[in-house]
């Protein structure tokens, strides 16, 4: 049985099924590799027990944790984690998740393998002491954490498969030891100004957003706030969330949506979508839709 896997499942009506959810976990060299995708329909509360052993990951979500060793935290955005759980002294978290969309990618490395840890993995866990408990870090950005957590496409299989799963091992340990060995940048206001945009706009890209809301979120004016973002991103606004959400939209596509269901979920006319989308990737919607959706 997967012990993460069941930390991972959460009930029925907890669950908003119009976007895809997904668990894949992968045994590789390194470890169990797993990714998870869901989207919380109301509030949840459970508890857990992970088990023994060092637990790193990646995610997005809007959540709070109690523990013993750990106490209140409470997190919103992007996170980087390392853990470490003895074994024999196991503890109990409760964990709260809030309305919206988590995704979260993790390796898992049982205790009994502590002893023995690969090479590439002691890298890592070197750059910490070896006191139990959860350390976590936000200086990881959100399109990494993305990039993490999304699924494994169902046309990767046998050795393809095992290579794409120790890909994802690799990029997860060198994005967990930056975010907690990199320091932050020291930003001028207006490059502060347009990251905090960027963030906002990522952590909503799925809901409707006007310039005048994205600034008064962040503390300015339309005017100051358009001409940070275009200096640093070189784009507008604009460009960056239709950017972004055709990113997003590929990957909707290649979990198995429909074109129709993509178009609606991104927040575009059917339309407007498919023009758009063959703009950016210089194919249709329709024809990935097609070739790389996932059997039913």
């Amino acid at each position: 049985m997967d012990p993460i896997k069941n930390i991972n499942d959460l009930s029925e009506k907890a669950l908003d099924h119009r976007a895809p959810d997904y668990y894949h976990s992968h045994n590789t060299r390194f470890g169990n590799f797993w990714c998870s995708g869901k989207t919380i329909a109301q509030q949840t509360h459970f508890e857990t027990q992970l088990p023994a052993g060092i637990h790193i990951g990646a995610g997005i979500a809007s959540m709070t944790t109690m523990s013993p060793s750990s106490g209140h935290q409470n997190f919103d955005g992007a996170l980087a984690s390392y853990f470490i759980q003895p074994e024999g002294f196991e503890e109990q978290s409760t964990t709260t998740l809030k309305i919206g969309r988590t995704i979260s990618s993790g390796l898992f490395l049982p205790w009994h393998q502590c002893d023995n840890v690969p090479e590439e993995v002691s890298l890592l866990s070197e750059k910490f002491d070896d006191m139990p408990g959860f350390r976590g870090s936000n200086n990881i950005a959100i399109s990494v954490v993305e990039k993490l957590c999304a699924p494994i496409g169902s046309h990767y299989q046998g050795d393809a498969l095992k290579l794409i799963a120790e890909a994802r091992v690799f990029e997860l340990l060198a994005s967990v030891m930056i975010a907690f060995t990199v320091p932050l940048a020291v930003f001028t206001p207006k490059t502060k100004l347009a990251y905090m945009a960027r963030d906002y706009i990522e952590a909503n890209l799925m809901e409707p957003m006007t310039l005048k809301t994205i600034a008064k979120e962040v503390g300015s004016n339309v005017r100051s706030l358009t001409q940070a973002f275009r200096q640093h991103f070189n784009m507008s606004i604009n460009q960056y969330m239709t950017h972004r959400r055709l990113e997003k939209a590929l990957n909707l596509l290649e979990q198995g949506l429909s074109v129709s269901q993509t178009a609606y979920l991104v927040g575009y006319s059917l339309p407007y979508f498919s023009e758009k989308f063959q703009q950016r990737f210089g194919v249709t919607a329709s024809s990935v839709s097609k070739k790389l959706s996932l059997p039913s």
